[in-house]
């Protein structure tokens, strides 16, 4: 889950997988921004969120 709160400041909380021996399991990672996220990664996670929306629309309309 991706949220954008403004242009420079995103968070989110995700979950990663991969394919193991024929089945899909977690990858191990962090799976969320933590609370007190420097601005660089705020605004990381913005860009990140952005990239996300128009790849994601990309491919709905493709």
């Amino acid at each position: 889950c991706y949220a954008l709160a403004g242009h420079e400041y995103g968070l989110f909380v995700v979950d990663v997988f991969e394919l193991k021996d024929g089945k899909i399991t977690n990858v191990s990672g962090p799976r969320y921004q933590i609370l007190n996220a420097s601005q660089a990664q705020i605004r990381l996670a913005a860009l990140y969120t952005e990239t996300w929306i128009r790849t994601f629309t990309a491919d709905c309309f493709a």
